[in-house]
């Protein structure tokens, strides 16, 4: 048998042989006669036991062969490659998304002064008034009749008095008389005033110039002193008013800068500035409002868009934070990560146990386990095993 060790043997010559003892088998096969396959079975069995015997030896010895090649030259073995980033300390700032609202900073209810029925309604809803324009004509009549009323009582009051005055004057009348005609002339004048004043009221007009967001009544609709007819906002002085939760408080001041979205049009971003916060908080929701002026752009706004409102409430100063989804779980629950290390093999894939902290946007704060410096493995890991060989590709900051 030939044996598996062949360091003295030349490959070259050995080669050779492995050639010389395929053809000579090749050349058995092909050409038939003579004394190359015997005639008798028994003849040709032992034939094949021979050649098979010899072609397992040779197989053993192609198999040596290669194992002292790759003995004298090795494979090169190459890792799997992984994406990695160097750890830095550095600021970060936690940031809070608020849902908020779009609402007018200049808006007015338009109210009459006095009860009367509603004649004429003079604006439709989306119309632009001018602070002084007629919104409303309300019923006259019975002002009117009291005015009659009025002029008619003073016009006798004035006589009474004329006449008392004048047996005043002569020393015959009473001095109570003369008074109460006097005081009762007053009276009646100051009431025809008022309610002069009141018929120039049945026209309600415009508190402020604005556009008239709603109707809240239509002609023929009774309007009482102080009940809203429409309600006009100023669609050019617009605010965001947002409520905040109540564990927010201690984190919002008025001046502060805040960034606002508009999803309705495409997550377009505008900045603004808190300019009043709540003084009480709603003890339905546990919220307060706040409420924040823009700096431009809200000629693209309407009230009561959606919004949303993000502020910072907390800096973090100088600390290591890693992507939330390379931090892995094992069995125990421990938490951990994978770093990179040189070893005499090569790069190495390591894994660490890590202490987490605060969560900050989409990144953790890690507290132990991980130092500046560190090459902490983030793309490639799923099958990475502590001890694997890598190949690290180092990502860009």
């Amino acid at each position: 048998m030939i044996r598996s060790t062949i360091p003295a043997m030349n490959i070259r010559s050995l080669f050779f042989l492995g050639v010389m003892a395929s053809a000579f088998a090749f050349s058995g096969c092909k050409y038939g006669g003579g004394d190359a396959i015997p005639a008798s079975l028994d003849a040709k069995r032992k034939l094949l036991a021979q050649k098979q015997s010899e072609l397992q030896e040779l197989k053993h010895f192609i198999r040596a062969l290669q194992d002292s090649i790759e003995a004298q030259s090795p494979r090169k073995v190459e890792g799997q490659l992984v994406t990695a980033r160097i750890a830095k300390p550095a600021d970060l700032t936690h940031y809070v998304d608020v849902q908020a609202n779009v609402a007018s900073r200049d808006e007015a209810f338009v109210a009459a002064e006095f009860g009367g029925r509603i004649l004429e309604v003079f604006v439709h809803e989306g119309d632009y008034v001018h602070q002084g324009a007629p919104i409303a004509r309300l019923d006259d009549a019975t002002i009117r009749a009291q005015i009659d009323k009025t002029e008619n009582a003073l016009a006798l009051a004035r006589d009474m008095f004329r006449r008392q005055k004048q047996l005043w004057q002569d020393s015959i009348g009473s001095e109570v008389r003369y008074l109460q005609a006097k005081n009762r002339v007053e009276q009646l004048e100051k009431t025809l005033e008022m309610l002069k004043i009141n018929l120039g009221k049945v026209n309600v007009t415009a508190p402020r110039s604005g556009v008239i967001e709603r109707l809240m009544l239509k002609t023929g609709e009774l309007a009482a002193p102080g009940r809203p007819i429409a309600k006009i906002i100023n669609t050019h002085r617009l605010k965001i008013v947002a409520p905040v939760p109540e564990i927010y408080i201690a984190s919002l001041r008025t001046g502060q800068h805040v960034s606002i979205t508009i999803p309705a049009l495409g997550d377009k971003s505008f900045a603004g500035t808190i300019f009043r916060i709540g003084k009480t908080v709603n003890p339905a929701n546990r919220t307060f409002d706040v409420e924040i002026k823009l700096h431009s752009g809200s000629q693209l706004l309407k009230p009561n868009m959606l919004a949303k409102v993000r502020f910072s409430d907390k800096l973090y100063h100088q600390v290591l934070a890693l992507p939330s989804r390379i931090i892995r779980q094992d069995i125990a629950g421990k938490d951990f990560i994978m770093v990179a290390r040189q070893t005499a093999d090569g790069t190495v894939a390591r894994r660490r146990i890590v202490t987490k902290g605060d969560v900050v946007n989409d990144r953790i704060i890690v507290t132990e386990g991980i130092h500046p410096g560190d090459t902490v493995l983030v793309d490639g890991t799923q099958h990475i095993a502590d001890g694997d060989l890598i190949r690290v590709q180092l990502m860009q900051d």
